[in-house]
């Protein structure tokens, strides 16, 4: 669950049209957009989970980032969930 991620998809395909005089091209070339950037940021993603595990780092040290990734995450979704929650409230 992303709020943030389910804003900007929301906001890219309804937001704005880049080429109002055909739809269906506009879609296509927006999912286009959407699926490279999503394929490229996950690529990043795998590559720097492979540079952290080549690392060896100690046992305590990688479960002192887990930690903290946990606790991003989580601060994430609250935080989209306290940003849903005052929009709804609007």
């Amino acid at each position: 669950i992303n709020p943030k991620a389910y804003a900007v998809h929301i906001t890219f395909f309804s937001g704005f049209a880049f080429y109002p005089s055909n739809f269906l091209v506009e879609v296509i070339l927006k999912l286009f957009i959407a699926n490279v950037i999503w394929i490229l940021i996950h690529f990043f993603w795998l590559h720097a989970g492979v540079m952290i595990n080549r690392l060896e780092l100690p046992e305590r040290i990688q479960r002192i980032i887990n930690f903290i990734m946990a606790a991003c995450l989580l601060a994430v979704v609250e935080e989209g969930g306290t940003d849903l929650a005052a929009a709804a409230a609007q």
